[in-house]
Protein backbone atom coordinates (compact mmCIF):
# COMPACT_ATOMS: atom_id res chain seq x y z
CA UNK A 1 0.00 0.00 0.00
CA UNK A 2 2.97 2.58 1.00
CA UNK A 3 4.55 1.84 -2.28
CA UNK A 4 1.23 2.43 -4.13
CA UNK A 5 0.77 6.04 -2.49
CA UNK A 6 4.55 6.46 -3.39
CA UNK A 7 3.92 5.81 -6.85
CA UNK A 8 0.74 8.11 -7.12
CA UNK A 9 2.40 11.11 -4.98
CA UNK A 10 5.65 10.58 -7.49
CA UNK A 11 3.37 11.13 -10.16
CA UNK A 12 1.03 13.73 -9.26
CA UNK A 13 4.57 15.65 -8.20
CA UNK A 14 6.02 15.02 -12.18
CA UNK A 15 2.65 15.93 -13.78
CA UNK A 16 2.51 19.92 -11.23
CA UNK A 17 5.67 21.05 -13.39
CA UNK A 18 4.16 19.32 -16.63
CA UNK A 19 0.99 21.37 -16.02
CA UNK A 20 2.73 24.52 -15.15
CA UNK A 21 5.35 24.22 -18.09
CA UNK A 22 2.17 24.25 -20.68
CA UNK A 23 0.75 27.50 -18.92
CA UNK A 24 4.07 28.93 -19.20
CA UNK A 25 4.24 28.52 -22.72
CA UNK A 26 0.77 29.43 -23.39
CA UNK A 27 1.13 32.88 -22.03
CA UNK A 28 4.40 33.00 -23.95
CA UNK A 29 2.26 32.25 -27.10
CA UNK A 30 -0.27 34.84 -26.35
CA UNK A 31 2.56 37.22 -25.61
CA UNK A 32 3.87 36.30 -29.13
CA UNK A 33 0.98 36.50 -30.85
CA UNK A 34 -0.20 39.70 -29.41
CA UNK A 35 3.00 41.54 -30.17
CA UNK A 36 3.21 39.76 -33.88
CA UNK A 37 -0.70 41.59 -33.92
CA UNK A 38 1.18 44.84 -32.78
CA UNK A 39 3.56 44.90 -35.21
CA UNK A 40 1.54 43.66 -38.62
CA UNK A 41 -0.60 46.91 -37.35
CA UNK A 42 2.74 49.15 -37.22
CA UNK A 43 3.92 47.83 -40.40
CA UNK A 44 0.47 48.46 -41.91
CA UNK A 45 0.08 52.09 -40.68
CA UNK A 46 3.41 52.65 -41.94
CA UNK A 47 2.72 51.15 -45.30
CA UNK A 48 -0.37 53.52 -45.76
CA UNK A 49 1.04 56.29 -44.73
CA UNK A 50 4.01 55.66 -47.19
CA UNK A 51 1.19 54.68 -50.15
CA UNK A 52 -0.48 57.95 -49.09
CA UNK A 53 2.67 60.04 -49.65
CA UNK A 54 3.58 58.50 -53.07
CA UNK A 55 0.07 59.34 -54.49
CA UNK A 56 -0.54 62.79 -53.43
CA UNK A 57 3.77 63.29 -54.28
CA UNK A 58 2.59 61.83 -57.93
CA UNK A 59 -0.36 64.10 -57.88
CA UNK A 60 2.23 67.21 -57.22
CA UNK A 61 5.14 65.85 -59.88
CA UNK A 62 3.21 65.45 -62.81
CA UNK A 63 2.52 69.24 -63.07
CA UNK A 64 3.22 70.66 -66.45
CA UNK A 65 1.00 73.60 -66.78
CA UNK A 66 3.13 75.91 -68.25
CA UNK A 67 3.03 79.55 -66.64
CA UNK A 68 1.38 78.46 -63.36
CA UNK A 69 2.72 80.62 -59.84
CA UNK A 70 3.04 78.11 -57.46
CA UNK A 71 2.57 79.63 -53.55
CA UNK A 72 3.60 77.68 -50.65
CA UNK A 73 2.84 77.74 -46.77
CA UNK A 74 -0.69 78.85 -46.95
CA UNK A 75 -2.94 79.42 -43.84
CA UNK A 76 -5.54 76.99 -43.25
CA UNK A 77 -7.09 79.07 -40.96
CA UNK A 78 -10.97 79.56 -40.52
CA UNK A 79 -12.68 83.02 -39.44
CA UNK A 80 -15.42 85.26 -39.54
CA UNK A 81 -13.19 88.21 -40.38
CA UNK A 82 -12.93 89.97 -43.59
CA UNK A 83 -8.71 89.00 -44.91
CA UNK A 84 -6.86 91.17 -46.38
CA UNK A 85 -5.11 88.66 -49.19
CA UNK A 86 -1.94 89.24 -50.62
CA UNK A 87 -2.71 87.83 -54.04
CA UNK A 88 -5.90 88.67 -56.14
CA UNK A 89 -7.58 86.91 -56.26
CA UNK A 90 -6.48 84.70 -53.17
CA UNK A 91 -5.06 81.12 -53.77
CA UNK A 92 -5.13 80.25 -50.16
CA UNK A 93 -4.70 81.33 -46.92
CA UNK A 94 -7.33 82.09 -43.83
CA UNK A 95 -11.23 81.97 -44.76
CA UNK A 96 -14.51 81.36 -44.49
CA UNK A 97 -15.69 78.31 -42.54
CA UNK A 98 -18.59 77.71 -45.21
CA UNK A 99 -17.05 77.05 -48.66
CA UNK A 100 -18.71 78.70 -51.63
CA UNK A 101 -21.23 76.51 -53.19
CA UNK A 102 -19.59 76.24 -56.71
CA UNK A 103 -20.88 77.51 -60.25
CA UNK A 104 -21.49 80.32 -62.47
CA UNK A 105 -22.15 83.87 -60.72
CA UNK A 106 -22.81 87.13 -62.81
CA UNK A 107 -21.22 89.04 -59.57
CA UNK A 108 -18.02 88.83 -57.94
CA UNK A 109 -18.31 86.55 -54.68
CA UNK A 110 -16.61 86.57 -51.64
CA UNK A 111 -13.03 85.86 -51.33
CA UNK A 112 -13.24 84.25 -47.97
CA UNK A 113 -15.98 81.42 -49.30
CA UNK A 114 -14.13 81.32 -52.51
CA UNK A 115 -11.03 79.93 -50.91
CA UNK A 116 -12.38 77.46 -48.81
CA UNK A 117 -13.79 76.01 -52.10
CA UNK A 118 -10.30 76.21 -53.05
CA UNK A 119 -9.15 73.92 -49.96
CA UNK A 120 -11.67 71.22 -51.28
CA UNK A 121 -10.11 71.30 -54.78
CA UNK A 122 -11.89 73.95 -57.02
CA UNK A 123 -10.53 75.70 -59.60
CA UNK A 124 -11.83 79.30 -59.69
CA UNK A 125 -11.84 81.21 -63.51
CA UNK A 126 -12.59 84.68 -62.40
CA UNK A 127 -12.27 87.48 -65.01
CA UNK A 128 -12.39 91.78 -65.11
CA UNK A 129 -16.06 92.86 -65.70
CA UNK A 130 -15.45 94.97 -68.59
CA UNK A 131 -14.28 91.68 -70.61
CA UNK A 132 -15.88 91.38 -73.83
CA UNK A 133 -19.14 89.95 -73.89
CA UNK A 134 -18.16 87.69 -76.05
CA UNK A 135 -15.22 86.55 -73.87
CA UNK A 136 -17.56 86.02 -71.12
CA UNK A 137 -19.78 83.80 -73.18
CA UNK A 138 -16.84 81.78 -74.13
CA UNK A 139 -15.90 81.09 -70.84
CA UNK A 140 -19.06 80.00 -69.83
CA UNK A 141 -19.31 77.64 -72.40
CA UNK A 142 -15.77 76.48 -71.48
CA UNK A 143 -17.28 75.34 -68.34
CA UNK A 144 -20.69 73.33 -69.33
CA UNK A 145 -18.42 71.54 -71.58
CA UNK A 146 -16.84 70.15 -68.79
CA UNK A 147 -17.83 66.93 -67.69
CA UNK A 148 -19.98 66.52 -64.13
CA UNK A 149 -17.42 65.69 -61.72
CA UNK A 150 -15.38 68.46 -63.12
CA UNK A 151 -18.39 71.21 -63.21
CA UNK A 152 -19.38 70.21 -59.56
CA UNK A 153 -15.77 71.89 -58.78
CA UNK A 154 -15.57 75.01 -60.56
CA UNK A 155 -16.12 78.76 -60.07
CA UNK A 156 -16.85 80.63 -62.49
CA UNK A 157 -17.22 85.11 -61.60
CA UNK A 158 -16.22 88.12 -62.40
CA UNK A 159 -13.73 90.19 -59.89
CA UNK A 160 -12.96 93.92 -59.40
CA UNK A 161 -9.67 95.01 -59.72
CA UNK A 162 -8.11 91.63 -61.37
CA UNK A 163 -4.84 92.41 -62.26
CA UNK A 164 -5.32 90.71 -65.79
CA UNK A 165 -8.59 90.46 -68.05
CA UNK A 166 -8.82 86.39 -67.36
CA UNK A 167 -7.17 84.56 -64.10
CA UNK A 168 -7.59 80.84 -62.81
CA UNK A 169 -6.99 79.89 -59.21
CA UNK A 170 -6.30 77.00 -57.53
CA UNK A 171 -5.09 76.01 -54.01
CA UNK A 172 -1.64 77.34 -54.20
CA UNK A 173 -1.80 77.67 -57.83
CA UNK A 174 -2.60 80.64 -60.24
CA UNK A 175 -1.99 80.71 -64.42
CA UNK A 176 -2.51 84.17 -66.29
CA UNK A 177 -3.55 82.83 -69.57
CA UNK A 178 -3.56 84.74 -73.05
CA UNK A 179 -6.99 84.85 -73.33
CA UNK A 180 -9.94 82.46 -73.68
CA UNK A 181 -8.92 80.80 -76.40
CA UNK A 182 -5.73 79.91 -74.40
CA UNK A 183 -5.17 75.75 -74.50
CA UNK A 184 -3.67 76.36 -71.09
CA UNK A 185 -7.28 77.36 -69.75
CA UNK A 186 -8.38 73.62 -70.08
CA UNK A 187 -5.03 71.92 -69.06
CA UNK A 188 -5.03 74.18 -65.79
CA UNK A 189 -8.68 72.68 -65.05
CA UNK A 190 -7.56 69.07 -65.65
CA UNK A 191 -4.47 69.30 -63.73
CA UNK A 192 -5.91 71.12 -60.69
CA UNK A 193 -9.54 70.38 -60.30
CA UNK A 194 -9.57 67.94 -57.50
CA UNK A 195 -5.62 68.47 -57.94
CA UNK A 196 -3.68 66.62 -54.78
CA UNK A 197 -2.42 70.40 -53.91
CA UNK A 198 -5.31 71.10 -52.23
CA UNK A 199 -5.32 69.89 -48.77
CA UNK A 200 -9.09 68.68 -48.60
CA UNK A 201 -9.41 67.69 -52.22
CA UNK A 202 -12.69 66.22 -52.80
CA UNK A 203 -14.60 67.50 -49.86
CA UNK A 204 -18.03 69.18 -51.10
CA UNK A 205 -17.79 72.28 -53.04
CA UNK A 206 -21.21 73.47 -51.10
CA UNK A 207 -21.96 75.86 -48.90
CA UNK A 208 -22.36 79.64 -49.23
CA UNK A 209 -23.88 81.10 -52.32
CA UNK A 210 -23.99 84.74 -53.72
CA UNK A 211 -26.74 86.05 -55.33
Amino acid sequence: MRRYRSSVANKASKQVPRSKSAKQREIRLRKQRRSKIRTYLVVAVIVSAVIAGLVIAFLVERENVEGVVQFDGLSRDHTEEPVEYEQHPPVGGPHSATPLTCGVYPDPVANEHAVHSLEHGAVWITYDPDLAEEDVTALNALLLSQDDATSRYMILSPYDDLPEPIMLTAWGRQLTPDGVADPRIQEFIDQYVLGGQAPETGSPCIGETMN
